[in-house]
């Protein structure tokens, strides 16, 4: 293994910790421990130990923020749609019974429905204002023909339009948490990162220093970088979601890298790969069958994930394969044939 990205720490660690537990048997009653930069204490196995816990639960974290930022992006789509559609009613209504009034020629403009936050926000507030002014203008007898509250169709008023106006403020603030809490835990995360990079760089140099170079325990010393070499070319890869057994399954074309070592499968949370949020799923030998079956992201109907399989040849160079992305159908018992590439999943 060698470290190339953030899905690559927790590998080297479970790759360096049996490594220095033999060093540290081989040393007798004494750990070996080093310095890095930043840390006051001389660093030892037992604190890789906790930085490994540490970014489990990082990953786990920068997860749960993507889940909960794209559910709540999926909220927001279907607000917009609907007070989009309430905009364009009310406009309607509005030159149908008050083409007379100052009222019509004063209608908020109606944009489309890709616009930004701002501009949907600014027609949405002026359709509310003026919603308000007309019945409050209905309520003291100035429109002639209109003697009661405006309502849309389905007798939609305005105190159900604030409401869900209100819903879709509040949506958006919620992504801006969700942006910032990942922002958050992923500096976090890269804070531990750095640690663990310069506790395995000056364990290497530890080892190297106090063992001949003949000595076993130096030549099993675990990669912290890839050696120089060209990068594999990926490979072609496919989901489906299999409702025999719940689970999605994943599989891939054979590489034909002479200096192939092993597959890994990665995933990343929703319909849109995020290569700085992807964790291993799986390891796979070169030898063994190129299939993994996981439901991972996937526990409920209508859950989407992401998966990559990646290259990784025997000087830790590697290279991803294009993602693709699986949806737990909402029906029972309906089996989805075929990936679906996750720029794709996103756009649809």
């Amino acid at each position: 293994m060698a470290i190339v990205g953030p899905s690559s720490y927790i590998p080297s660690i479970n790759e360096f910790l049996p490594h220095w537990a033999a060093v540290d048997a081989a040393r007798g009653s004494t750990g070996l421990t080093v310095r890095i930069p930043g840390q006051s204490n001389a660093v030892g196995r037992s604190e890789l130990f906790g930085w490994r816990d540490e970014l489990a639960a990082y990953a786990a974290g920068i997860e749960d923020e993507i889940l909960d930022r794209d559910l709540t992006g999926a909220r927001i789509k279907i607000l917009r749609g609907e007070l989009h559609d309430r905009l364009n009613q009310f406009n309607r209504k509005a030159r149908a019974l008050l083409s007379q009034t100052e009222f019509a020629p004063n209608l908020p403009k109606v944009p489309a429905i890709s616009s930004g936050e701002s501009r949907i926000f600014l027609s949405l507030n002026e359709m509310n204002s003026l919603w308000k002014r007309v019945n409050q203008a209905a309520a003291a007898g100035q429109i002639t023909g209109l003697d009661r509250p405006l309502t849309l169709l389905d007798g939609y008023d305005h105190a159900q339009f604030d409401a869900a106006l209100g819903k879709l403020r509040t949506a958006y603030e919620q992504i801006l948490q969700h942006e910032q809490g990942l922002r958050l835990t992923r500096t976090r995360r890269n804070l531990v990162q750095d640690k663990v990079y310069a506790t395995l760089r000056e364990y290497r140099t530890a080892v190297r220093g106090e063992f001949a170079e003949s000595d076993a325990l130096v030549l099993t010393l675990p990669r912290l970088n890839p050696t120089p070499g060209s990068t594999p070319e990926s490979v072609a890869v496919q989901a489906v979601w299999d409702a025999s057994v719940a689970q999605a399954v994943v599989t891939w074309e054979a590489s034909d890298n002479p200096n192939l070592d092993h597959y890994e499968v990665r995933y990343s949370p929703g319909s849109s790969y995020d290569s700085d949020a992807e964790t291993v799923q799986a390891s796979i030998p070169a030898d063994r069958a190129r299939e993994f079956i996981t439901n991972k992201g996937l526990a409920n109907p209508g859950d989407v994930a992401s998966f990559k399989v990646y290259v990784i040849l025997e000087t830790g160079n590697e290279r991803g394969s294009e993602a693709v992305s699986v949806i737990r159908p909402a029906v029972l018992g309906k089996r989805v044939n075929g990936s679906v590439p996750a720029d794709e999943m996103l756009a649809s």
